[in-house]
């Protein structure tokens, strides 16, 4: 019997091969990134191990092809078809019928694939990505654009906001809050401002970003780390909220 990341095997032949035993009551994913197409509602996510898988709701079938570990998925706005794809072998493919596999390729990343939320696309036509460096897609373009970011670490989580896509919101990895009033071209640090109830929150993980789809003011946050080394149970804030930009 072997057990990995992909369920349950069996060998009864020395290890020469193997049968999956998962069958319809073990299903062993781990889902990293998903999108939703706007257009049809077809579902594109990225599983650990098990490359990416789309779901069809009209037929209600999956498809994927294996080809390791697949990462974050992010649908056109813009463009019916049309959907991008970040694999572990450094790089981001796209579709353009909707579902995987994702052969055409985009771009190489510059480091190693991340199961974060760090790839996004805008209802401006625009596509992003965050690693070391913030990288952007003009609509009707072909080559990335790169920024070059001023995090520690790399991308743990971003947002474009959609009523001003001049402003984004980026975590870092381990820690640090961040924002770009220009479209990704310069971010500035506002850590300092994540002190709620005289507990700063500037050195928490910040593992998702949302921004009102009205009003780029509107942030909300959500932190990593439950309860306290010594009691995981403690009650600990999760969700932070601000109203002026990220100021308070």
């Amino acid at each position: 019997y072997l057990g990995s990341d992909r369920g349950l095997s069996f060998s009864e032949d020395g290890g020469r091969s193997f049968r999956n035993l998962n069958g319809s009551s073990l299903p062993i994913t781990q889902f990293y990134g998903f999108d939703v197409s706007p257009f049809n509602g077809i579902v594109s996510a990225g599983s650990q191990d098990n490359s990416i898988f789309s779901y069809e709701p009209q037929s209600k079938q999956w498809s994927l092809e294996i080809r390791g570990d697949g990462y974050d998925v992010a649908y056109s706005k813009t463009k019916p078809g049309l959907a991008f794809g970040e694999y572990n072998n450094l790089a981001i493919y796209k579709t353009e019928n909707d579902i995987a596999p994702f052969t055409i390729f985009s771009k190489g990343n510059s480091i190693l694939g991340s199961n974060k939320k760090n790839l996004a696309t805008h209802q401006n036509g625009n596509t992003y990505f965050a690693d070391i460096s913030f990288h952007v897609l003009r609509s009707n373009k072909e080559n990335w654009e790169e920024y070059p970011l001023p995090t520690p670490h790399q991308t743990l989580a971003f947002a474009v906001s959609r009523s001003d896509s001049t402003i984004i919101y980026l975590s870092s990895y381990w820690n640090k809050l961040f924002k770009s009033i220009d479209g990704g071209k310069q971010f500035s640090d506002i850590s300092n401002s994540l002190i709620v109830d005289g507990q700063d929150f500037s050195d928490t993980r910040i593992h998702a970003i949302c921004i009102s789809p009205y009003d780029a003011n509107k942030i909300w946050i959500s932190l990593g780390y439950l309860g306290d080394y010594t009691d995981i149970c403690k009650q600990t804030k999760r969700v932070l909220f601000s109203q002026d930009g990220g100021h308070s």
